[in-house]
Order: structure tokens, then sequence, then C-alpha cells
């Protein structure tokens, strides 16, 4: 089976690959969130289902809003209060 390419908005494509297992027992993914209130909570649910099954001590979701003008953080903070996983963060001045 060919792994999955993970199309970023860089010039490179990640490709996992089985043959370096993850070592690491914590993980912190970062998504910085944007007017994506159609999207939010299905790309939450996906990285949380990806999560859950690894062999990590520890993970956890920052949410990282940045000046949406849509109910992306109000769907963000729900997500929030719904999984213990995932924290919100506001940045008062959107920038990256």
């Amino acid at each position: 089976m060919t792994p999955l390419a993970i199309e970023h908005d860089l010039e490179t494509v990640v490709r996992p690959s089985s043959d370096a297992p993850l070592t690491a027992r914590s993980l912190s993914v970062v998504i910085p969130i944007y007017n994506e209130e159609e999207i939010l909570r299905d790309t939450v649910t996906t990285v949380l289902a990806g999560l859950r099954p690894q062999d990590l001590d520890f993970y956890e979701i920052h949410l990282c809003e940045n000046g949406s003008q849509d109910e992306t953080l109000q769907i963000a903070r729900k997500l929030e209060d719904e999984c213990s996983e995932v924290r919100v963060l506001v940045l008062e001045e959107a920038d990256y």
C-alpha cells in the first residue's frame, strides 16, 4: 500500500513512513484556524481519531484562533468543552 501524501501549502509534500515508527511519548498538534466553521469539527474529529490509537502518554490539540469573522471561535470553544484534549488559544492580532 502506498503511503498517503499529505499536501501542505508549502512547496514540499510530507509522506508518512511505516519504516519510521513514532517514538515520541507525547505530541502537541497546533492548528491555526481562521473562518473554518464549515470544516473545524470534522478536522478535529479526524485528528483525534488518528491520535487515539497511538501509543502516546499524552497528546493535545491546540486550536489557534486568528480573528475569524464567522462562528469558528464558538465552535472551537464547544470542541474544547467536549474534548479534554482540545485547547483554544486566541491571538489578539491576526498573524501566524
